[in-house]
């Protein structure tokens, strides 16, 4: 396994942001959209990880949906209910770079 810190001082070169155990990607960071969605591709690249059963959409926004003033009016107009974000923290992120694939602790 890689070593805890060094991937800690990875995140931190991305992100500026230190981690702990207990971070919760990508609420503590600070970071959404396609800025996350980059930042897993990169982890992915970094430490070999299999992300195919990763669903971005169940951790952060995408772009469109951020930006979307129209989509923002919509949802309010109609009452729909915003769509709810999970978080992972540092530990979960730890135990996919072991398996190097993605564990969706949400199913476990």
């Amino acid at each position: 396994m890689q070593n805890e810190n060094e991937i800690k001082e990875y995140i931190f070169s991305l992100t500026g942001v230190s981690v702990n155990e207990n971070t919760a990607f990508f609420d503590d960071l600070g970071i959404d959209g396609l800025d996350a969605l980059i930042f897993m591709q990169t982890l992915s690249k970094k430490y070999d990880l299999d992300l195919s059963a990763y669903d971005p959409y169940k951790y952060h926004d995408d772009e469109g949906n951020m930006l979307n003033i129209f989509r923002f009016f919509y949802d309010y107009i109609f009452k729909r209910k915003k769509t709810i974000r999970y978080s992972f923290t540092f530990k979960h992120l730890l135990n996919v770079i072991e398996k190097k694939k993605w564990v969706d602790e949400l199913l476990e």
